[in-house]
């Protein structure tokens, strides 16, 4: 016979390690379907470079004429297995050119949808009307999606007023040279510590890729939970038996198994109510 307590520890180590598996929801999605990886920046503060820099090769054309890019471009890449689409946006600034005008506010849509957006500042220039723009977006939009500061162009130097006002955003700040590849690595690290803040879970020998096998995980702690209070409540057994069938028909969905007569009087013959 198991004592009540006994069950309730039970049933408290398996909500547990069930929410521990859905811990890595986000990261077997992100494992399964890749990431949004959106680059934003003025003109000819190079976004192209850098893109190219992280693809190491030329996908993105390279100019000095600022607004080349007048839309977006996106490429993908491998980011330690991490599958990446990378998109490259219009500059952002104030402009009259209509077309230029319709790339920015497409680049600006492209937050909704990214999973971290790299915010690319001139290493060696003071901060600019265009760059205090994207300031002001990334404040704007900072709760909702993951930014990581670049200053670029860190070979020709660093700005101590730009590295001060970009600091005081409270956000990974890494410095790069896109032309020689200085710092590229320190920030394919930071994008990965935005997606997986919790590096553990990289460890994790299973994880959740699927919505719907999260679905029926959450439907299972539910049932468990009930369960849980029922014991509490010292409610009958069959009362813990609609919450119990619950919880296993909820991993029925994931495993294709169906709760049987006998798994359910399996479970009550080996506890009993009140002890």
């Amino acid at each position: 016979m198991l004592p009540l307590d006994e069950l309730k520890i039970r049933l408290t180590e398996t909500i547990a390690q069930i929410e521990r598996l859905l811990d890595t929801y986000d990261y077997g999605r992100l494992l399964q379907e890749g990431i949004k990886l959106l680059i934003l920046g003025k003109p000819n503060v190079g976004k192209s470079s850098l893109l190219n820099a992280l693809l190491q090769r030329d996908r993105a054309i390279v100019s000095e004429i600022p607004g080349t890019t007048r839309d977006y471009i996106e490429a993908s890449l491998e980011l330690d297995g991490l599958a990446v689409q990378a998109v490259d946006t219009a500059g952002i600034r104030h402009t009259e050119d209509l077309v230029e005008a319709i790339g920015v506010e497409r680049a600006l849509k492209q937050l909704e949808s990214a999973d971290v957006a790299l915010a690319v500042f001139e290493s060696q220039r003071e901060l600019e009307a265009d760059d205090r723009a994207l300031l002001e977006i990334i404040k704007q939009h900072g709760a909702d999606v993951n930014f990581v500061l670049v200053q670029n162009k860190a070979d020709l130097g660093q700005s101590a007023s730009a590295v001060a006002a970009l600091g005081e955003l409270n956000l990974p700040l890494v410095a790069i040279s896109a032309r020689t590849g200085e710092g590229i690595d320190g920030l394919k690290q930071a994008i990965k510590n935005e997606i997986f803040r919790d590096s553990s879970i990289e460890s994790e020998e299973v994880v959740v890729t699927s919505a719907r096998h999260k679905r029926a995980l959450e439907g299972t702690i539910t049932a468990l939970r009930n369960a849980l209070e029922a014991v509490d409540l010292r409610a009958s057994e069959e009362i813990l038996a609609v919450d119990v069938r619950l919880a296993l028909d909820s991993l029925g969905e994931i495993t294709g198994e169906t709760t049987s007569e006998d798994v359910l009087n399996h479970i009550f013959a080996n506890f009993c109510i009140g002890k």
